[in-house]
Order: structure tokens, then C-alpha cells, then sequence
């Protein structure tokens, strides 16, 4: 996960969170994760359930000039529009943003051209 300026605020590697302490609030509690950028505003609202899915229940995502905003019922592509709908299985990719990605790599939706907000 990125901040606006491309920095990464949160990674799993190896099964390992890390994640950057300046983040405004960074709140896990069991298997919930909730990352705040400021009072009331919600970065990225995570549950693991363990062994093999992750549920994101709300958060906005950034990168590369590409925003996300995720609720329980839909995505919404800033630039682009909504999709309905916010459950994928087998897929090695969800939601695949960008002319770039690897052909091999099969996902429920992509958007080869998009929109990105100014650097």
C-alpha cells in the first residue's frame, strides 16, 4: 500500500506486516487492520482470514497516480467509474490497473488506460 507520493505505508512480506509508524493511527486488533491517514478518515480497513484470504472492508488505495476507493459493495475508480461486486475467487489478480501487466497474469477485471490524478 502507498501514499500519495508513491511511499509504501504497508507491505506482507513473507507473511510478515511492515508497515511505516508515521501513518497517522495504525490500530490491529485479532485479525482486523485498520490504518488511518487522519481522525475519522480510514486509509485501509483489512481482515485476514487465515490461511488464504484477505477481505478488504473499506480504503482507499494509491498508485503510480491511480486512486481506488473501496467500500463494502463497490470500487470506484477515480477517472473511471464504479464496479459492483467486490468478491474474486481463483483469481491471481483482482482489479488490474495499468497496459503493463504480466500476460500470464488473469484477473476478474481490467483497465489497461486510466485516468491518474497530477504529480
Amino acid at each position: 500500500m502507498f501514499d500519495g507520493f508513491n511511499n509504501v505505508i504497508l507491505a506482507i512480506t513473507d507473511n510478515e506486516l511492515v508497515y511505516k509508524i508515521d501513518t497517522w493511527d495504525i490500530h490491529l486488533v485479532g485479525r482486523n487492520l485498520i490504518l488511518r491517514e487522519a481522525e475519522r478518515k480510514i486509509l485501509l480497513d483489512i481482515t485476514f482470514a487465515v490461511p488464504n484470504r484477505i477481505s478488504i472492508d473499506r480504503g482507499r488505495l494509491l498508485c503510480n497516480g491511480v486512486c481506488l476507493e473501496i467500500s463494502p459493495h463497490e470500487i470506484l475508480v477515480l477517472g473511471w467509474g464504479r464496479i459492483y461486486g467486490n468478491t474474486t475467487v481463483n483469481c491471481q489478480g483482482g482489479l488490474i490497473v495499468g497496459p503493463n501487466s504480466p500476460p500470464q497474469l488473469k484477473g476478474f477485471f481490467g483497465l489497461p488506460n486510466l485516468y491518474r490524478y497530477p504529480a
